[in-house]
């Protein structure tokens, strides 16, 4: 079941973000944990900001969460940045992910946003394959540096 998440989802979804940083392999410590926890609640029951979850029999199994960008004079919104959506690895290929990008794609829409940007990290295939196979295209590269 997918619904919006809530301060008591705290937890679990910083215990996701974790299980997702580690499969990276950026595991997070300290600092970063509670930084990501202000993030998280940054999102929660914000009017231009969401996090929906995915909530099974045993807890959290997925998340997406994203904002509106851009705001015009007139207060319309010219966009949308979908920050991340995450699946525990067992439940992925069960169409959670879809699920989740739907009903992120949903509440853009009811806001009269028609344009949604997504980053993913260029060797992160999967994650590619995924956001081609649901119609996003590739319109520009980011290049980093470190000094």
């Amino acid at each position: 079941m997918i619904r919006k998440g809530s301060r008591i989802d705290t937890n679990q979804i910083l215990s996701l973000f974790l299980e997702w940083e580690k499969e990276q392999g950026n595991p997070i410590e300290g600092s970063l944990k509670i930084n990501f926890r202000k993030i998280i609640s940054s999102y929660l029951g914000k009017g231009d900001r969401v996090f929906f979850v995915e909530e099974q029999e045993k807890g959290l199994k997925g998340y997406v969460f994203g904002h509106l960008v851009k705001r015009f004079p007139n207060g319309i919104y010219e966009k949308a940045k979908l920050v991340e959506v995450y699946v525990t690895p067992k439940y992925r290929m069960h169409n959670i992910g879809k699920e989740l990008l739907t009903t992120f794609l949903s509440w853009v829409k009811k806001r009269g946003v028609r344009n949604i940007l997504i980053e993913t990290r260029t060797h992160d295939k999967k994650a590619i394959s995924f956001w081609k196979k649901n119609r996003f295209k590739e319109t520009w590269k980011v290049m980093e540096k470190k000094i």
